[in-house]
């Protein structure tokens, strides 16, 4: 049976593949933390590109609920393009490990999988 564990026939394949992304992705190193910080503990993950009311706030005219999600898709779209880029590639900067090394590739994969 199945219980718990995939079936032997399986098992290579998935240990396979495993490796693969172990020696083709993986790479655990202080940027990538530094990433995930920035990203889940400085507030970006929560920001949305609409600013939609509670469900039990009144109706709007459909114009100034437009205007609304234009004005708040500008403001974050703006705060990503200048204060997010400038801040990734400032802890990309630092990079002084794997920067210019046999790792340099793998090291990016990695980020772009963040």
């Amino acid at each position: 049976g199945t219980v718990g564990r995939p079936p032997d026939e399986w098992r290579d394949g998935i240990e396979e593949s495993r490796n693969s992304v172990v020696r083709i992705l993986t790479v655990c190193n202080q940027s990538a933390l530094r990433l995930l910080y920035l990203w889940y503990g400085t507030g970006y993950g929560s920001m949305l590109l609409v600013d939609l009311p509670p469900p039990s706030s009144s109706m709007v005219d459909i114009d100034h609920f437009s205007e609304r999600q234009k004005s708040c898709c500008h403001d974050v779209f703006t705060k990503f393009k200048s204060q997010w880029f400038e801040e990734v590639c400032a802890v990309l900067r630092e990079e002084s490990f794997h920067l210019r090394s046999p790792t340099e590739a793998r090291f990016f994969r990695g980020i772009l999988a963040l």
